[in-house]
């Protein structure tokens, strides 16, 4: 009974912190919205000045503000994936920023109708198995990660790819957490588990080689 009252607890930390995260991206996508609008004014402004420096023949002005302009953008983090799904967007463009200040090369494919599956559960199914990924990743050489989300016969269909420090299902066959903490960290592979029975789907790990794993998803839609 202890035990069990335990797990509940600690899954309860788990959804909690997922739903707080989800605020959290909310909160980024309405920033980034406004960045946006913000970035298309200013764009109209730049071109303006830029082409009132050209009918003056000042080239030079006009390619010093251009150039100017240029690399005041390089730092600003854009989106990258763009679905019918919000939460998709901004879960994966976090994590493709993420990534990226992590020196982690991440390449996502976001392809059809992403509709069938609780916007909750895609959540929190996609932020388990990206952790993993990541954290595999980078403790590899040449850090990589591919995700490819995408629509089947009635099936969402989730496959990443992530380089690994060594053969992870010769090591850990069963994919159990290898956190010090196992008490909170294993319920990521049990959340995912979980997801993925919810919508009678499907889950398997591939080794491609000693240095990369690939984890396949099917899951049955069931709501539309």
């Amino acid at each position: 009974m202890e035990q069990k009252l335990y797990e509940q607890k600690m899954r309860q930390q788990v959804m909690l912190g997922a739903y707080q995260q989800k605020e959290k991206d909310i909160e980024s996508i309405l920033d980034m919205q406004k960045q946006n609008s913000k970035q298309r004014h200013d764009i109209k402004n730049v071109l303006i000045l830029i082409r009132e420096l050209i009918n003056d023949e000042q080239y030079a002005k006009a390619t010093e503000m251009l150039d100017k302009y240029s690399t005041g953008q390089k730092n600003v983090n854009l989106a990258e994936i763009i679905s019918n799904s919000i939460v998709l967007n901004y879960l994966l463009n976090r994590k493709i920023n993420q990534c990226h200040d992590s020196g982690i090369d991440m390449g996502c494919y976001v392809l059809g109708d992403i509709t069938g599956v609780d916007d909750m559960d895609l959540y929190i199914l996609l932020e388990n198995l990206c952790d993993n990924a990541i954290e595999a990743a980078a403790q590899s050489n040449n850090p990589t990660i591919k995700l490819q989300i995408s629509e089947d016969n009635g099936n969402l269909c989730i496959y990443i790819g992530n380089t690994t420090p060594g053969n992870v299902l010769k090591n850990n066959p069963d994919m159990n957490t290898t956190k010090k903490d196992k008490g909170i960290h294993g319920f990521g592979i049990m959340n995912i588990r979980d997801i993925i029975d919810k919508y009678n789907g499907t889950i398997n790990y591939e080794q491609q080689g000693d240095n990369y794993l690939m984890c396949r998803c099917r899951l049955k839609k069931i709501c539309q």
